[in-house]
């Protein structure tokens, strides 16, 4: 899980982001297995099977967006905070329903 605040705007991110593309796909099957607990407390949240990032990795994510903010406009930080604060929470709740079942394909061997 993680922020990302830029001139774009605010972001909060589950990525998964697994060196092995078979256990990263076995893991967001499990996100996906569980999509109506996860959206129960991340509504309206944007997935995608497979982003490539800047630095070149592919990854798979969950993520909210605000594009309305800008992390350069001091006018933006409180409504920053906010988003991200909020945002952050309701994701840390849904990971905490899913979390063993990622753990177990994460350790599983076969994959």
């Amino acid at each position: 899980m993680k922020f990302d605040a830029t001139r774009a705007g605010a972001y909060v991110i589950l990525e998964l982001n697994h060196r092995n593309p078979r256990k990263r796909a076995a893991m967001m099957q499990v996100l996906q297995r569980y999509r109506n607990v996860i959206e129960d407390y991340f509504p309206n949240a944007i997935w995608q099977e497979s982003y490539i990032k800047e630095c070149g990795t592919e990854v798979s994510r969950i993520y909210r967006e605000q594009t309305d903010l800008n992390i350069h406009k001091r006018e933006h930080w409180r409504d920053f905070y906010v988003f991200l604060s909020k945002n952050m929470n309701q994701l840390e709740k849904a990971f905490d329903q899913i979390r063993e079942q990622l753990a177990d394909v994460a350790a599983n061997q076969d994959l």
